[in-house]
């Protein structure tokens, strides 16, 4: 009696031969001649039936005690099968259960992670392809060719206008010096003729002859132009490499290396402590990180201050508008913009120790601004009715990019209110809009269309408060990292919106990542400033 199961056949534990019998006892499958060395053994008690008729039980493990006792409890306390010998002895008070049950509800585990590694993470790690991306770089890099070649025969499309122009008005010349030198000639010989008249004249003594002279040089004096002809002059315009490359186009998001993987440790580190200058009277509300030894940092004193990572005062740049900052970015040449508080309508710029508007948006009102990874500007604003909601990119001053709606024509942002849009730009292209007022974190595309909304974990911790995001910044492995202002802690959620985990510090005073990936947050009330390892 061979058995098969699907298309395999089952075969002997013995041996290769297809199997016939079972121990029920022993848990062993077994061919004919395999039975009956499998009796021999007789320090076991033996059941063989027919493989068909075999009972489906679970294989309990031995006592390392008792011999000839299963382990038919689990001990929780201890994490370890127990007989019930031991039971009453060695593990007497401690929390016991059945170990069908125990391993039933670890199944019914195993059932969510098996369905969690083939639906989720499985996936994930297949979309991982060198090759793919390989030839998407390729693409991209033929794409800058073609550009290139489109933008040089335009080029060359004017350069050959503006010859064949010169080549034209050339060859009129040409033809008309051709003309010209014939009536020259001509008119030279007359005049050689004249001339030699008004000689004989001068030295005649024949009064008829003098009295006859009639003078000719009216007829010659404007003939002909006393300048001669003249080439055009070709001024060369300026060479603006700024403007070739707008032309030209830019990237959108950013290569991120995959091949060393950046996991989050089980508990977060606090690296280092910062006393800011902030504290009981004057809050703390925002940090931008310079690499990883300096900050910018600033609260409800209308001033922004420089520090170290020991709390000294660098830099301290009075703001001339008449609020406090609502939001600090820094690019990648270390240029610090700004924004205040409502209704303020500009961005404000500090370089060479001034403070200049950089960007005046007239009826809309800055809520939020942050730097892309290719040095754009994003900035969230409302208008100054509250009617509209919207982030704008900046390539420089030019306006670039407007997102808005969604593709049904409805706001993506919350309106009718004027609290801030905090949002930060993620590797990938993303962008990432704290909304605190509509509750939810919105994220887009590059191209503007929504992606996901994040309302707060489904799982909620006890004494859990409504989630409302105020601060978010990303990292380089694509995480988004969001403070949750009515609970003072961190959400680190997934690029495609699965939350991870919290962090337990506290953020309300303003948050950033440096250049190593720490977290850095602030804690409002008190000013201190504390420096997060969180992955390795």
């Amino acid at each position: 009696m061979n058995t098969i199961h699907g298309q395999d056949v089952v075969r002997c534990r013995l041996c290769s031969n297809p199997v016939e019998w079972h121990c029920n006892l022993c848990h062993v499958d077994l061919c004919l001649s395999c039975t009956q060395i499998h009796m021999q053994n007789k320090t076991k008690n033996h059941e063989i039936v027919e493989f068909i008729n075999r009972r489906e039980e679970h294989l309990l493990p031995k006592c390392n005690f008792h011999n000839k006792k299963r382990c038919e409890m689990y001990c929780k306390d201890c994490s370890e099968p127990t007989c019930v010998l031991c039971m009453i002895s060695s593990h007497q008070n401690h929390e016991i259960k059945e170990i069908e049950e125990v391993m039933k509800d670890i199944k019914q585990q195993v059932i969510v992670d098996l369905k969690e590694l083939e639906d989720i993470i499985a996936p994930k790690y297949n979309k991982i392809t060198c090759g793919r991306l390989t030839e998407d770089f390729d693409n991209i890099i033929s794409n800058i060719q073609d550009q290139e070649d489109k933008i040089c025969k335009a080029v060359h499309k004017i350069g050959q206008t503006l010859r064949d122009k010169m080549k034209e008005q050339k060859r009129d010349l040409e033809d008309n010096n051709n003309a010209m030198q014939y009536m020259t000639t001509e008119a030279e010989k007359e005049l050689n003729e004249i001339i030699h008249n008004c000689r004989s004249v001068l030295t005649s003594v024949d009064a008829l002859a003098i009295t006859t002279y009639n003078s000719r040089n009216e007829s010659f004096r404007y003939r002909f132009p006393e300048v001669g002809p003249t080439c055009p002059i070709f001024s060369p315009g300026m060479v603006i490499e700024d403007q070739i490359q707008e032309m030209f186009g830019e990237f959108q998001g950013q290569t991120s290396t995959q091949s060393i993987p950046k996991n989050i440790i089980g508990n977060p580190i606090c690296l280092n402590i910062i006393k800011s200058l902030y504290g009981p009277d004057v809050a703390l509300w925002e940090i931008a990180c310079i690499g990883t030894e300096q900050f910018w940092i600033s609260g409800n004193d209308r001033k922004i201050h420089q520090i170290d990572k020991c709390g000294n005062i660098l830099e301290t740049v009075s703001v001339k508008a008449a609020n406090d900052v609502s939001s600090l970015s820094i690019n990648k040449q270390l240029g610090l913009l700004f924004v205040v508080r409502w209704p303020d309508t500009k961005v404000y710029k500090y370089e060479s120790d001034r403070v200049t508007t950089f960007l005046n948006l007239s009826d809309w009102c800055p809520r939020g601004l942050c730097h892309t990874v290719n040095d754009n500007r994003l900035v969230s604003m409302r208008s100054l009715d509250k009617r509209r909601s919207r982030i704008v990119r900046y390539t420089g001053t030019t306006e670039t990019q407007i997102i808005e709606n969604d593709n049904h024509g409805k706001p993506l942002f919350s309106i009718g209110e004027r609290n801030v849009l905090k949002l930060a730009d993620n590797r990938n292209g993303d962008i990432c809009v704290s909304d605190f007022a509509g509750k939810n974190v919105v994220v887009v595309d590059v191209c503007g269309d929504l992606r996901f909304k994040y309302k707060g974990n489904i799982t909620k911790r006890t004494n859990y408060k409504p989630f409302q995001p105020s601060h978010i910044v990303t990292n380089d492995i694509q995480q988004i990292l969001v403070a949750d202002l009515p609970n003072d802690i961190v959400h680190i959620i997934e690029s495609d919106g699965n939350f991870i985990r919290y962090i337990e510090y506290p953020c309300r005073g303003g948050m950033s990542i440096d250049t190593d990936c720490n977290l850095v947050v602030g804690e409002e009330g008190t000013g201190i400033i504390r420096i997060i390892k969180y992955i390795e």
